[in-house]
């Protein structure tokens, strides 16, 4: 009787050990993939900012009323894009102009005519 109850604690044991193990890898497995979707989510979310505020630009043409301050893009005094590192306009030929713009760890370069 003594060996068959060890025998059913040393089963018990196991099994615990082995569903900890498999448990603990199967939450770093979730963290992993979380925090990998969280960082494409805001990929895609600046991204789209970004294209959002070319076509805004393409469409309204006026590129005078752009202002950067603080890391804030505003188009007549309202705001375009928030959280912009860094931002440059530069004349080109043919009355284009290029616009290079960084959002967060995202670097595009627009050209409007």
């Amino acid at each position: 009787m003594i060996i068959r109850t060890s025998m059913v604690l040393v089963e018990v044991i196991l099994s615990v050990v082995l569903f900890s193990i498999v448990l603990l890898y199967s939450l770093n497995v979730t963290l992993t993939v979380y925090e990998k979707n969280n960082k494409e989510l805001n990929y895609a979310t600046t991204k789209l900012k970004l294209e959002t505020a070319r076509l805004f630009l393409l469409k309204h043409k006026d590129l005078s009323k752009l202002l950067f301050v603080d890391n804030i893009l505003f188009y007549d005094n309202n705001i375009l894009i928030d959280n912009v590192i860094s931002f440059n306009i530069q004349e080109e030929s043919n009355n284009i102009k290029s616009i290079d713009i960084t959002v967060d760890d995202l670097t595009q370069n627009w050209k409007i005519k």
